[in-house]
Formats: C-alpha cells, sequence, structure tokens
C-alpha cells in the first residue's frame, strides 16, 4: 500500500477530532494509539474493499477457516509492518512527542487464543493473505482472555483479561447480519408442496451479531477479514396498559436461561478447567459450555459457500 506521511498524518489528526474532539497535539499516548488504529483500520477497509472486488471479477472462490481460537497477538505493529508505513507512523509520533514502542505498549494481546493452536489458525490466515487468497476466518468474540497472571507471596491470582478496552478498536460491528441460533429443544420436520420445512419447538434463542477484524499480509493487495461471533439474549418489548387512554412501557427485558446462555458463550475463551477429582457436575458444565460455544460457531457459517460473499 502506497500511502504518503503527510495523507497518514492528515488521517490520525482528523481522527483526533472526530474520537476525542482534540487537536492531535493534546492527545494522550493511548489516544494517539487509538487514533493511529483507526487510520489503518479504515486504509484497510477500502483496500479490502477493492480486493473484494477484483474477486468477483475474476470468479475467485474462497478459503472458509473456523476455529474456537485465533492467536493474533499485537496488531497495530504488524499492520504497519505488512502495509510498509511503520517509518513515516514512527517519525509522525515523534513530531508529537511519543515513542513508536511507547505507542506500541498501549494495545493488549487479542483475548483470542490461547496456544498452539490459535497460533496455527492465526499463522494460517496471515500465510493465505500473504499469497493473495481469498480466505474469511470465523470464531468467537470472547469478552475476556484467559487470565491476567499476578503472583503474589508465592500464589498465582487471576485476574480479568479486558482485552476489548482497548483492543475493540479493530472490531467493526456488522448488527445487520445479525441472526438467531438455537439450542436445544426439538425440531419437527414436515413436508408441504413437495418442500421440508424445518420447525425449532421449545429451544433457546441467542442472538448472534458478527464483528470483523482486517487481516493484512506482507506487501500485499489481499486483505482478509476475521468474524468473530458474539452472542447476546433476545430483547422482549412488554406493553402493558394501566389504563384506556394512557400505556406504561416497561424496559426490553430478556430471561434469565436466556441471558445465561449467552454469557456462556462468549464471556471467556475456555471454562473452568476441571481435574479428574471434580465432580461430574463440574465436568459436565464445562463440557457444555464447550459445546456451545462450537454451536455458535458452526452455526454462522455461510452455506452454501458462495464465490465471494460480503
Amino acid at each position: 500500500m502506497t500511502v504518503s506521511k503527510e495523507a497518514l498524518r492528515q488521517a490520525i489528526e482528523d481522527n483526533a477530532m472526530k474520537l476525542f474532539g482534540i487537536a492531535l497535539k493534546e492527545a494522550s499516548s493511548n489516544q494517539f494509539y487509538k487514533c493511529v488504529c483507526v487510520a489503518v483500520r479504515d486504509m484497510l477497509t477500502e483496500q479490502r474493499h477493492e480486493f473484494k472486488q477484483q474477486m468477483r471479477k475474476q470468479q475467485s472462490k474462497q478459503v472458509y477457516y473456523m476455529s474456537m481460537e485465533f492467536l493474533l497477538g499485537r496488531s497495530l505493529k504488524n499492520h504497519l509492518f505488512n502495509m510498509g508505513i511503520t517509518q513515516p507512523v514512527a517519525e509522525i509520533a515523534k513530531e508529537f512527542g511519543w515513542d513508536i514502542e511507547d505507542v506500541f505498549a498501549n494495545e493488549p494481546d487479542a483475548g483470542l487464543g490461547n496456544g498452539g493452536l490459535g497460533r496455527l489458525a492465526a499463522a494460517y490466515m496471515e500465510s493465505l493473505t500473504n499469497l493473495g487468497y481469498a480466505a474469511s476466518g470465523f470464531s468467537i468474540k470472547y469478552d475476556y482472555g484467559i487470565f491476567k497472571q499476578k503472583i503474589a507471596d508465592g500464589w498465582q491470582l487471576e485476574l480479568p483479561d479486558e482485552w476489548l478496552e482497548d483492543g475493540a478498536v479493530w472490531l467493526a460491528p456488522r448488527k445487520e447480519d445479525t441472526f438467531q441460533v438455537r439450542f436445544g429443544g426439538r425440531i419437527n420436520q414436515r413436508w408441504e408442496n413437495d418442500r421440508l420445512y424445518i420447525d425449532y419447538i421449545d429451544s433457546d434463542i441467542v442472538e448472534a451479531t458478527p464483528y470483523d477484524m482486517n487481516i493484512s499480509g506482507y506487501h500485499s493487495f489481499a486483505v482478509n477479514k476475521l468474524r468473530l461471533w458474539t452472542a447476546s439474549a433476545p430483547k422482549v418489548f412488554d406493553r402493558r396498559w394501566r389504563r384506556a387512554s394512557a400505556a406504561c412501557f416497561i424496559p426490553p427485558t430478556t430471561t434469565r436461561k436466556a441471558r445465561c446462555c449467552a454469557s456462556n458463550s462468549n464471556t471467556s475463551l475456555c471454562p473452568r478447567q476441571c481435574s479428574p477429582s471434580s465432580n461430574s457436575t463440574s465436568i459436565n458444565t464445562a463440557r457444555w459450555i464447550t459445546l456451545r460455544k462450537r454451536w455458535l460457531s458452526t452455526s454462522t457459517i455461510p452455506t452454501p459457500p458462495c464465490a465471494y460473499p460480503n
């Protein structure tokens, strides 16, 4: 990607005003980091649009990669390197009194992976993008990663890994693509006019909303996406009449069971690990949560595969 230093500076300055209502010279290190991230994200999104158009014209097929984990690491440093703009961004940061390494330090590791499986999935997506293949990854947008480790008096303390506080800047919500995923219940099959219809009965409903992250390649025209799904309980609008001439509107509510179902699907990367000595209830609960995560992921894969979706 070819972009001038002046264009980069202008984009970053514009983001400071749009995001925080301040001049860039007034920005903190964290604010400067977010301004740079949004500028890079917008450039990658624009290039991804051009890449999609090219793939459609060529009628290219696309790779779908589904994994429960994607160990991406920190995106800003990786994107700048791939785009070949690390030096001009570092110079802009220095002009405003920031060392580029201090800016990089604001970004947490994305809480989307734990080890070998997650790193392998991320490496495949990066390699496919480097080579110019059209590919989409699918996983879950976990609210928390594994945990932050702290040692106190020789003991390990697990603290929440709130990676979304500074990591969500890379996520683009696609709420127009929200749809319902059903858990449990039973299925009723019926034929009408020579067509098979399937009805879900007594199932728990969760609304799945996608968030997209750009995947850049090293000096590559290709820009792919990682689509992360988050689960939420559907809201019910309760309208109750007090009298014939006036209405009392109760805020949208959700059932406790629906909230629990949604929360267990994307709160953290892994459920609590149970030892062999744990009781069967704990083990079954962990397995139940894991199965729900897998069902949420598999239910959101586009089917049948098309030449190149949005």
